[in-house]
């Protein structure tokens, strides 16, 4: 679960409550609208180990980030600088598919 803070006006904070099922939901249908056929079925699924799934993500938030047609496996571009990103998630978190962080990676992009 995580707990989201938006300025709701100048004195008040509004806190929203979201569920890992939520954010999971919200990432699969995110990445099944922009036309890719990757999904995950938990933050432990193995198939994310890959990495495509997170570019689909990050694809279908933001277009410009990723050329599919010059995409090779093992050799990306840094799309978190293309999207002014902090990085706090590295290749080694997603590729022993680490579930705390990689939730933690998919709520920010929902952000």
């Amino acid at each position: 679960m995580l707990i989201i803070q938006t300025p709701a006006d100048d004195i008040k904070l509004r806190r929203k409550v979201v569920s890992n099922y939520y954010i999971l939901k919200w990432a699969n249908n995110k990445v099944r609208r922009s036309g890719k056929e990757s999904r995950m079925e938990s933050f432990m699924d193995k198939s994310l180990s890959s990495g495509i799934f997170f570019l689909g993500l990050l694809w279908a938030v933001e277009p410009r980030v990723a050329n599919w047609q010059l995409m090779t496996k093992g050799v990306t571009g840094n799309v978190d600088r293309k999207l002014s990103c902090s990085v706090f998630l590295l290749w080694d978190d997603i590729v022993e598919v680490r579930p705390k962080m990689v939730m933690i990676f998919v709520a920010t992009v929902m952000l």
